[in-house]
């Protein structure tokens, strides 16, 4: 079922238009693959949240009171990056794939900082 919705779901984003980026979404039951209910809080970038959005609706308007959980520690990212002259196609967990976003608008000489509480 969830290939099934995944394909649909592909279908209507090549209607509707391409974000610069494809979704890909399993939707997997509690029962068929146990996972702890306690999530490390992840504040996703724009993109992602309006991706998130986008298949949410989409599969609410195909299933009536079912609820998505979305976990991020459980995503992967296919990336293209590019360092100095060189771009590289790489693949990230979710978080990896935050934190490389961080870096996406910094110009020459721009840098980042952590602040540790």
């Amino acid at each position: 079922m969830s290939s099934d919705a995944a394909a649909d779901y592909k279908n209507r984003q090549a209607r509707n238009g391409t974000r610069g980026f494809e979704l890909f979404a399993l939707v997997c039951t509690s029962s068929f693959w146990p996972m702890p209910h306690t999530l490390s809080p992840c504040i996703l970038p724009p993109a992602f949240q309006d991706a998130i959005r986008s298949f949410q609706h989409f599969y609410d308007s195909k299933h009536t009171g079912r609820k998505l959980i979305w976990r991020p520690d459980m995503g992967t990212v296919d990336l293209k990056v590019r360092f100095a002259a060189r771009t590289h196609e790489i693949n990230v967990g979710t978080y990896g794939a935050v934190v490389l976003c961080l870096f996406e608008k910094l110009g020459e000489g721009d840098s980042l900082g952590l602040q540790v509480r």
